[in-house]
């Protein structure tokens, strides 16, 4: 590795060795004083546990889609002028025949018993509908107190399917032989601030299952709050399940490799530590956890595992040639301890990046994982020269030969190693020639991978919110609605005829548009009303007036002059989504050229997470791209080599570019999860890019050509990189155990990407070094013989 002449470059160099020692200077006091530093980090510990135990779970949909854009304001606007329909439960019962007179009784006894509850605050279903007014002006129930039998219920039934706020929305009658029957119920927001989301689904779930004691009929649960309460009570164990599974696959695998329990220790303890402490912090600062932040918590446990490994195993070499614990601890420190504080540095950076974004979900995630990182570098370099010093035999050993082959499994990567290692010197050129043709082949197909969003992939799969809203998407209306929100001038009401001849044209053009169905507004009891020969405005108004209020407050607010025109879409990917609204807003500019006083606004939370995501991914590009543009200079200023910003760039991005290649051709898109999964493995590739750049380094300061250099730098730090990577990809993977989505295809994506930068790291990159070193010789003795 050549280093860069220039003027002060002495004093810049003096500067890092300062900064180097500066970050290493606690390792060393704790080599010295193991003891303490012991007694320090489990005082410290303890103080962390009181704060792990107060943190808190969140399903971060909220956070996700909050922004400063007129599309968030226009759903924000939704969301406070008709607040119920973001706290509907969807109870759905299926049965043979919903409408014989016992299954009546028993679900309209079961939608007084759920009003009764604490939790909800209204229930609305085909028993909230009424007939249209009689001669009288009164608007009968539906449903008559008294469920008729014979022809009276033969009758009734004929009216329910008639009526246009039921068949089709709170009742499928169709196939004949499986009916299905919606009700509405309105969480009590005081009982959700209070008790809890997941304590309020709970509720109306037991109820609901308890009270149809009929075993032909069965009842499930979705819609928001539902997939809410299924995602924080998944962060909840996920929360556990983690640290735990990621502590023992550590421990499992060290053990496996070093066949000594001290070491063991040496390396699980501190990943513990770091754990711990991060949970505290979290609780310390109200952090929430969510399905991104949980993966926080796998990620410390193998980064820590890792750098610790690092430091053990130079501690465990230098104490095998014949150096004392404490002698081989501080060796360790002043070798690795600056690489692996180069390390949480480009971790942190990666972190970091993701403050580009202007979501709050993601950009906290940034902060708050940057922020363990580097709690995460002051456990380790404090506690792993500290627990050699204790755990290490005292006595000095004889010189001999590395104790990482005294284990089959360290033997075989050792020799595996180092043929690959003899390998590379005799084949580098072709290696190298070939390695980079494919890497810009591989660069041009990930710029090819689409942005890729679906609503339904923020909710576990295969349980209880997911496996209803395909049946209610099936056979009525389906959980995903699009809205538009029109606003009126001053003066007007919802009954004037400008009003009503606005909503009109309105609903008609979201009826007209491909993909939107089952669209209801006032519009819709205004078509019912002329039908039964109720057409004039003053039925319209009577109507209105008696109409349930829980009913008539979906439809209008009449404080801020606004009326909602509802329809369905399917579960449709984001682009899909786009489309389709850019489809209605054409569809509705003569509307509103018609009515320019008229505001009309289409939203809802497909419509508003399926652009909010796709701008999030767009900037996640960027802080990848930031990631990368910041990192590599990193590692150059660090070895002061610009050399180092090739070798670095050629190792990193060939991972990233590998697995954006893998999903096109897997047909896959590039969500959220993903790009951050590509951001933070490209910091966890540069850590290993660190460590045999600074092999290499120290081998050249010994007095080894270049080439020997390298070579012997796959021949050292490969055994351990291997060895890390190992307990990387199957730390990682713990989040595969999640039934959460992103959680799940984020720790899929960091152990593929991993496992793909191994090539990039241990065969690409030395290559290309020996290729560039065979050149540079080749030119000093051309300029020799001159």
């Amino acid at each position: 590795m050549q280093f860069v002449q220039h003027r002060g470059g002495n004093r810049l160099e003096e500067l890092r060795k300062l900064a180097a020692w500066m970050l290493i200077y606690p390792g060393l006091l704790a080599a010295a004083a193991p003891g303490v530093a012991i007694a320090i980090l489990l005082a410290l510990s303890a103080v962390m546990a009181i704060g792990a135990m107060s943190v808190r779970t969140d399903d971060a949909l909220a956070s996700l889609l909050r922004s400063s854009t007129p599309d968030y304001e226009d759903y924000a606007r939704f969301k406070r002028l008709f607040p119920a329909n973001e706290h509907d439960v969807h109870v759905v019962i299926r049965g043979p025949d919903l409408l014989a007179a016992d299954n009546l009784d028993l679900m309209r006894e079961l939608q007084l018993e759920l009003q009764l509850l604490g939790s909800v605050a209204s229930v609305t279903s085909m028993f909230s509908m009424r007939e249209p007014p009689d001669q009288s002006g009164d608007l009968p129930p539906l449903f008559p107190e008294a469920i008729p039998k014979g022809e009276g219920l033969a009758a009734l039934k004929e009216k329910v399917k008639a009526h246009p706020l039921v068949e089709g929305r709170f009742l499928s009658t169709a196939p004949p032989g499986e009916h299905l029957a919606l009700l509405v119920v309105n969480l009590q927001r005081h009982f959700v601030g209070t008790k809890g989301l997941v304590a309020a689904v709970r509720e109306v779930e037991t109820t609901s299952r308890s009270f149809l004691s009929n075993p032909r009929l069965s009842v499930g649960l979705t819609g928001i709050p539902v997939m809410k309460a299924e995602i924080i009570e998944a962060s909840r164990r996920d929360r556990v399940l983690f640290p735990v599974l990621g502590f023992l696959i550590g421990a499992v695998v060290c053990l496996m490799f070093f066949q000594e329990m001290r070491y063991v220790v040496i390396c699980s303890l501190p990943s513990g530590i770091a754990v711990l402490w991060t949970l505290g912090l979290f609780g310390f600062l109200g952090i929430e956890l969510d399905p991104i932040k949980n993966a926080i918590l796998p990620l410390v446990m193998v980064i820590a595992l890792t750098d610790s490994l690092h430091l053990a195993v130079a501690a465990r070499r230098e104490h095998a040639e014949g150096k004392s614990p404490q002698e081989a601890a501080k060796i360790a420190v002043k070798e690795s301890g600056s690489a692996n504080a180069l390390t949480a540095a480009t971790t942190a950076i990666a972190f970091l990046s993701m403050n580009m974004t202007d979501s709050s979900l993601i950009s906290s995630f940034g902060t708050a994982a940057a922020v363990v990182t580097a709690f995460a570098y002051v456990v380790i370099i404090a506690a792993v020269p500290a627990l050699f010093v204790l755990l290490a035999p005292q006595r000095r050993m004889e010189a001999r030969k590395d104790p990482s082959t005294e284990t089959v499994p360290l033997r075989l990567i050792n020799r595996t190693c180092g043929a690959l290692a003899h390998a590379l010197v005799r084949w580098h050129r072709p290696i190298a020639l070939g390695g980079v043709a494919l890497l810009l082949a591989l660069t041009a197909m990930h710029l090819k991978v689409p942005a890729y969003y679906r609503l339904s992939d923020l909710v576990p799969k295969n349980q209880q919110a997911a496996t209803v809203a395909k049946q209610l998407e099936k056979r009525l209306a389906g959980i995903y609605p699009i809205t538009l929100m029109v606003t009126w001038p001053e003066g007007l009401e919802i009954s004037s005829t400008r009003v009503m001849s606005a909503m009109a044209d309105i609903h008609r053009a979201s009826e007209q548009t491909g993909g939107v169905s089952n669209v209801w507004s006032m519009e819709t009891l205004r078509r019912w009303l002329a039908e039964t020969d109720h057409s004039s405005n003053d039925d319209f108004r009577a109507l209105l007036s008696k109409m349930p209020r829980e009913v008539y407050a979906r439809l209008v607010n009449d404080a801020h002059r606004t009326a909602l025109v509802t329809g369905h879409i399917g579960d449709l990917q984001a682009r899909e989504v786009i489309a389709l609204v850019e489809d209605l807003k054409q569809r509705l500019a003569p509307v509103q050229a018609t009515y320019p006083e008229f505001g009309i606004s289409v939203t809802d939370l497909s419509v508003m997470s399926s652009s909010r995501s796709l701008s999030i991914i767009s900037q996640l590009n960027y802080s990848l791209l930031s990631t990368i543009t910041v990192d590599l200079p990193t590692i150059g200023l660090a070895f002061g080599s610009l050399a180092a910003i090739g070798y670095g760039a050629i190792a990193n991005i060939s991972a990233v570019v590998a697995m954006g290649a893998l999903l096109l051709v897997l047909g896959m898109g590039l969500e959220y999860p993903s790009i951050i999964a590509l951001t933070i493995t490209f910091g966890l590739t540069a850590d290993s890019t660190i460590h045999i750049l600074n092999r290499i380094r120290l081998e050249r300061a010994r007095g080894a050509t270049a080439i020997d250099a390298i070579r012997t730098s796959v021949e050292r730090v490969g055994p351990v990189l291997l060895l890390s990577t190992i307990i990387l990809v199957l730390g990682v993977s713990v989040s595969m155990v999640s039934v959460v989505p992103p959680t799940h295809l984020f720790g899929k994506v960091c152990a593929l990407t991993l496992i793909l930068a191994l090539p990039g790291l241990l065969v690409l990159m030395p290559s290309v070094a020996m290729l560039i070193a065979g050149l540079r010789g080749t030119a000093r003795k051309g300029l020799s013989a001159k």
